[in-house]
């Protein structure tokens, strides 16, 4: 009865486990035409529309946002309304090249223009 129980154990355990690690070890994020996709392992957790995008910078700071970075080299997105009832206006990812993940999000609007620093800023900076 023993091996049994641990047999079922493992078998139970085990398919969490290996999700729990995908999603920390497969984080990637995506510039797609209409938004910035944050995945974690298999799952898109969260979409940050391209248009509602206020401003995007280079941080290493631990702030108020919702943290989908894996590394302290990070970029904090912030957006003109709140992401989702879940989540605030301002999140953090750490895509493995930031400086070139804050290119594309330049070049993902007309309305962006990136500044000497790297950081992205909206040019009609009004808020809806």
């Amino acid at each position: 009865i023993a091996m049994t129980d641990l047999v079922v154990g493992v078998m139970v355990t085990a398919p969490m486990v290996l999700f729990l690690c995908s999603i920390y070890l497969w984080a990637s994020y995506e510039i797609t035409s209409s938004h910035v996709v944050v995945r974690a392992g298999p799952l898109p957790i969260c979409r940050v529309r391209i248009d509602e995008i206020m401003e995007a910078t280079p941080t290493s700071s631990i702030s108020a946002a919702a943290h989908f970075a894996l590394s302290s080299d990070a970029i904090s997105i912030t957006c003109r309304k709140k992401i989702s009832d879940f989540l605030p206006r301002t999140v953090s990812i750490s895509p493995q090249d930031r400086t070139g993940f804050l290119k594309a999000i330049a070049q993902a609007s007309p309305h962006f223009e990136q500044r000497v620093d790297g950081s992205v800023q909206r040019r009609d900076q009004t808020a809806d």
